[in-house]
């Protein structure tokens, strides 16, 4: 099993790919269509959720009511995070396919309540033991329904590759295949997480996929 400190190191390395990638997307004149726009929202989600998961190791077992309080924080904030994630990569995936911003705004019913669900568990979390518990120690523990989070987010990358394999013809090959490749480190990831105590690894993977997504696609855009 990693130690904190490693966890904490692959986490910074994974960090400052993303640094670099944005770096990399800056334009002198400022201007960015709307998919890259999306994927900039993309990056800077990864990138909080990799700063979120680094203070819950940190401060796990940490005493104190105040360490508890920012335990609490942490892991609501991290919690509702995980679908928003999913739900900008769905965005990414439909304008990328359709390049209809209109389309954005009128969000499909089956990708867009899972997100609200998940954000009311992930509050009422704080008082019941849904999400997570922090024991009389201040070190977290899963809760009882932990795996509904899970089930959300593996849905809502399914709903997007069934999205996107239904609408594969409307791209070139190249393209469809980065896009849906995309999905297969973070779900990879997110199955041994769940199997495996203690192992937190999918973000590390996204970072992975948004790799993948930076060298094969944006950055022809960008060019």
């Amino acid at each position: 099993m990693p130690t904190i400190l490693q966890y904490v190191e692959l986490n910074s390395f994974a960090i400052a790919v993303l640094l670099v990638i944005l770096l990399n997307m800056r334009r002198q004149d400022g201007r960015y269509s709307p998919d890259q726009k999306l994927f900039y929202s993309l990056l800077v989600v990864n990138i909080l959720l990799l700063i979120l998961d680094t203070a819950l190791w940190v401060l796990d077992g940490k005493p104190g009511d105040f360490a508890r309080l920012l335990n609490i924080l942490a892991v609501v904030s991290y919690n509702i995070l995980n679908p928003v994630i999913c739900l900008i990569w769905y965005f990414y995936v439909d304008f990328y396919i359709h390049g209809n911003e209109k389309r954005l705004t009128r969000m499909s019913f089956f990708i867009i309540f899972p997100v609200f669900v998940n954000l009311i568990l992930s509050v009422a979390s704080i008082f019941t033991d849904i999400y997570f518990i922090f024991d009389e120690n201040n070190v977290y523990r899963r809760g009882r329904f932990i795996y509904v989070l899970l089930g959300i987010c593996l849905y809502m990358i399914g709903y997007t590759a069934v999205f996107l394999i239904r609408n594969r013809n409307k791209i070139s090959r190249k393209e469809y295949i980065s896009l849906l490749v995309f999905v297969i480190p973070p779900t990879i990831g997110g199955i041994i997480q769940a199997m495996v105590p203690g192992v937190i690894i999918i973000w590390i993977a996204t970072t992975l996929s948004i790799l993948i997504i930076f060298i094969n696609v944006q950055k022809d855009q960008l060019h």
